[in-house]
């Protein structure tokens, strides 16, 4: 995504107006920038719309000249690139949430969260885990993972080192956007094995390979 021509920063009247203060300091400057973004790949050609809130802060070169810089945040891309690539068969309420998870990326890292965890719940469900107790209660998002942990280690191991960031999100505690990537991109190699064939051909592959004696074309 790129913009169809270079967006000019804004600063709306209520920031410029704030310089006649006589308490006024740099740092109560807001900046926006606003365009359209448009995919390069031809075949798409997606527009989208973006957003990003800035400010000034304090910085220092190499030569230790210090100066205000413009800090643009951004903070809303409409429709959303996929932060990450999802199988084409992946089922839509697996589909669905990573979509909202993507939309929210930008301005909600909780948000973000939160539909990466129902995501996750929808996974439990493809993979067989139990989502309601003997008494009919929803079970916890901690006892499904348990439950997987038992019938499938290595799934249930991934999404064991998920859960403390998805439970962030629901408790509104601050996620680093490095984690949060991790977990998206842990997530894509996850879908890849479970819903694209290729990795069923893998197998296929490092069966033959097991046995390779005796299969010659002269």
């Amino acid at each position: 995504m790129a913009p169809l021509e270079k967006p000019d920063s804004y600063e709306p009247p209520y920031s410029v107006n704030s310089t006649s203060h006589f308490a006024y300091e740099p740092e109560w400057t807001t900046l926006q920038l606003i365009s359209t973004l448009k995919c390069s790949k031809l075949s798409c050609g997606q527009l989208s719309v973006f957003h990003a809130a800035g400010s000034l802060e304090w910085n220092a070169n190499e030569r230790n000249e210090q100066y205000y810089e413009a800090v643009f945040r951004i903070t809303a891309v409409h429709p959303s690139p996929r932060i990450i690539q999802l199988p084409s068969s992946l089922p839509e309420p697996i589909e669905g949430p990573l979509l909202a998870a993507f939309e929210t990326f930008w301005n909600n890292k909780q948000l973000c969260a939160n539909a990466t965890r129902q995501a996750v719940e929808a996974l439990l469900d493809f993979h067989g885990a139990p989502r309601l107790s003997a008494k009919s209660k929803r079970l916890p998002l901690a006892t499904r993972i348990d439950a997987l942990i038992k019938t499938n280690p290595n799934y249930g191991e991934l999404f064991d080192l998920f859960r403390p960031i998805l439970n962030a999100g629901s408790h509104g505690e601050e996620i680093k956007t490095d984690t949060l990537l991790d977990v998206l991109e842990a997530l894509e190699l996850h879908l890849d094995a479970v819903f694209e064939s290729k990795i069923d051909r893998l197998g296929e592959l490092q069966t033959l390979l097991r046995n390779p004696i005796g299969e010659s074309d002269g």
